[in-house]
């Protein structure tokens, strides 16, 4: 079975993550364009967006805590809407 451009490209990014080498040497040795290969790692990239589904825990808490990037850390009430925390997740959205 072949495959297709978007398994190709992205199997040639994984590679690329394992060497040691420039993004510009690297597409140099396998014969790809940059503008090429730097389009498929941004894809690739939008594809794992640094968020995680999140499932509620088996047994409820009264509070829950959300901790940013900078440090920030935040206690919520167990029972915040979907939409609530949504925005709280996604503040420079």
């Amino acid at each position: 079975m072949e495959q297709t451009r978007e398994e190709q490209m992205y199997a040639l990014i994984e590679q690329w993550e394992s060497s040691e080498l420039t993004i510009n040497n690297f597409c140099k040795q396998h014969e790809v364009k940059y503008a090429t290969f730097h389009y498929w790692r941004k894809k690739r990239q939008g594809s794992r967006s640094g968020f995680v589904a999140l499932q509620p825990p088996a047994h409820t808490e009264s509070q829950m805590e959300l901790h940013y990037p900078n440090g920030v850390r935040l206690l919520i009430p167990a029972d915040t809407s979907l939409p609530a925390l949504r925005q709280l997740i996604c503040l420079p959205c």
